[in-house]
């Protein structure tokens, strides 16, 4: 998602600085998550990281992040993924578009559309359907 990722455990937000435009983000975390980064041993700022050489770390969890999918056989899995799967998760859960564009780190909610269309189409029949249930909630009136 971004880099320099730093954890709060008294706030339990990550603060990262997204890397395509430098913006700073705060995303909340859900308490087993932090419950097990506190198990993670540590660098001196970050986790998963040395603060050293991000290319090097980002690398590193790539390739071990592939031997993890291909023992579960996740066919074209990258790390990647798990941006992807947050951004989805947020749409088809109602969070505006506005909103997952600002956490991507995009410049503009146009490039958040372009790469997550079918989930947005998919956010679209959920609004379409909660139009529906609102004409029976005033039909029954």
């Amino acid at each position: 998602m971004g880099s320099n990722p730093t954890l709060s455990a008294i706030s339990k937000l990550l603060f990262l600085n997204t890397q395509k435009t430098g913006q700073p983000v705060r995303v909340p975390l859900p308490d087993f998550v932090v419950a097990a980064l506190e198990t993670v041993d540590k660098g001196e700022d970050y986790f998963f990281w040395t603060g050293k050489s991000l290319r090097s770390a980002v690398a590193n969890w790539s390739r071990s992040l592939a031997s993890v999918f291909d023992l579960a056989h996740v066919k074209h899995a990258h790390s990647h993924r798990f941006r992807d799967t947050f951004a989805t998760g947020l749409l088809l859960g109602g969070v505006p578009i506005e909103d997952v564009s600002v956490l991507l780190g995009h410049s503009n909610t146009r490039t958040t559309a372009k790469h997550y269309s079918p989930w947005v189409k998919e956010r679209q029949q959920k609004l379409e359907d909660r139009v529906k249930q609102a004409w029976r909630l005033t039909e029954a009136i």
